[in-house]
Formats: structure tokens, C-alpha cells, sequence
């Protein structure tokens, strides 16, 4: 893995520290290749649960993939965090408060 993904990752799963405790499940909303979920589950001792508009995993993150309509294919409840990590932005404006709602 090239440094500025590493690097990355490292700063991001930094910023999560005192927030997760071993045994959480965690959605990784916009996982992308799963470096950061992949970090977090092995630093933290977490669940980690990868999901995305394609697969793009390169780690062993569970992945599942995300509709068309971008809902989260997950029940209310699923999971003791859910992170958005760098991936907003990606969202239609129009969409971001309603990933936001559901997310929470």
C-alpha cells in the first residue's frame, strides 16, 4: 500500500480514538478500498462493515454494496456507529441531509 493511503487512513483512525470500543459494530458509509475500516477493526477490535455505491475493497472488510437510491441496505439499529469519512461531498447536495438523518 502506497504511503499516502497509509498515511491517511492512520490519521483518520487517530480521530476515533476514545470514541470505539472493542466488540462495536461499525458501518464504514463510503468505505472505498476498506484501508480505513480495515485500520479501525484491527486497531480497535471492532466490527467493521464496509459499504459503498461500487466495490472497491482491497482489504478483508465485510462489504455490502449500496442501492441505486443510495439508501443504507441496513435495518435502524444495525450498528453502534456509523462513520462518513471523507465521502460527503460525493453525495447530490439534495441527498446529504437525508444520508445524515439516516445514518443517526
Amino acid at each position: 500500500m502506497n504511503f499516502t493511503i497509509t498515511y491517511r487512513a492512520r490519521r483518520i483512525y487517530e480521530a476515533y480514538e476514545g470514541w470505539l470500543e472493542p466488540g462495536q459494530t461499525v458501518l464504514d458509509v463510503g468505505c472505498g478500498n476498506g484501508v480505513v475500516g480495515a485500520m479501525l477493526a484491527d486497531r480497535f477490535k471492532c466490527r467493521v462493515t464496509g459499504t459503498d455505491i461500487l466495490d472497491y475493497v482491497k482489504t478483508g472488510l465485510s462489504f455490502v454494496q449500496l442501492t441505486d437510491g443510495g439508501d443504507l441496505p441496513f435495518e435502524s439499529g444495525s450498528f453502534d456507529t456509523v462513520m462518513l469519512n471523507d465521502m460527503l461531498h460525493h453525495v447530490p447536495r439534495d441527498g446529504q441531509e437525508r444520508l445524515l438523518r439516516e445514518a443517526l
